[in-house]
């Protein structure tokens, strides 16, 4: 997933998920066993690789964060904000 502010700002992400959330309906699969399972540390691993910088692109994978329910799939979800930069 890619996020990008206007010239001139920068982002600021409040919170990252990374797993599913109970009764979400995104990414719908018959491979879904655990539907309560987020991994712990993805918004501060999102925030360390995307907060201050214009352009930020996350991969959402076990990879680059921690795989908090081997074998259900799983999203990203990030908030963020674009704020203007003071000179």
């Amino acid at each position: 997933m890619c996020m990008n502010c206007p010239p001139g700002q920068k982002l600021v992400l409040g919170s990252a998920i990374f797993g599913r959330k109970q009764g979400a309906s995104i990414c719908p699969s018959q491979q879904i066993f655990n539907t309560n399972c987020m991994s712990t540390t993805s918004t501060e691993k999102a925030k360390s690789v995307c907060d201050g910088k214009s352009l930020c692109c996350l991969n959402a994978n076990i990879i680059v964060f921690e795989d908090p329910s081997p074998g259900t799939y799983k999203y990203l979800e990030v908030d963020f904000a674009c704020f203007s930069i003071l000179p």
